[in-house]
């Protein structure tokens, strides 16, 4: 069956075995919330971290364990994304704001320009950053509210688009 559990999962109420299998059999949840429910249920039928971590098509039997633990301390909330997960930027405020600066300065040089473009002038500007990628620029600038226009090459603060198009109906 596996190595003995640490802390093997309490008994389900009723209520709760339900709510499980109605979030597990769902076709609208979030596939996290899918498979930590699916995890809940395989060990409360007495399946091992490991097997439960395979029927729920996770990755490990260490993430079964520590959904066991939060459903523990904070019962179905156990299923939700803790705020925070995932990666922090290492990016400052101070350096997106030194991008958004040479999006203005860029976008006044010359009509046509790409992140690449956007790119290399960072990479050579006196206070620029000089390691940061096209994707990192892309995301600061949707961030920002900036959107790609395909028919001008050109990157475009929301509201002018929408103000274009509103322009363009009007006429």
């Amino acid at each position: 069956m596996g190595r003995h559990q640490k802390k093997p999962l309490r008994g389900l109420t009723e209520s709760e075995k339900d709510e499980l299998r109605r979030i597990a059999a769902s076709e609208i949840e979030r596939v996290e919330r899918i498979r930590r429910a699916r995890a809940l249920l395989a060990v409360a039928d007495g399946q091992s971290f490991t097997q439960a971590a395979r029927s729920a098509r996770m990755r490990s039997s260490s993430g079964v364990a520590a959904i066991v633990q939060r459903f523990h301390e904070r019962g179905l909330k156990a299923l939700d994304t803790t705020p925070g997960a995932g990666r922090h930027s290492i990016y400052s405020a101070a350096e997106k704001e030194l991008i958004l600066a040479e999006v203005q300065r860029e976008m006044r040089r010359t009509p046509f320009w790409s992140l690449s473009s956007l790119q290399r002038a960072l990479r050579h500007a006196s206070n620029g950053a000089p390691k940061v990628s096209a994707k990192t620029i892309g995301q600061v600038l949707h961030d920002a509210g900036y959107i790609w226009h395909p028919a001008r090459h050109a990157w475009l603060r929301h509201d002018e688009v929408t103000q274009e198009r509103e322009q363009g109906r009007a006429a």
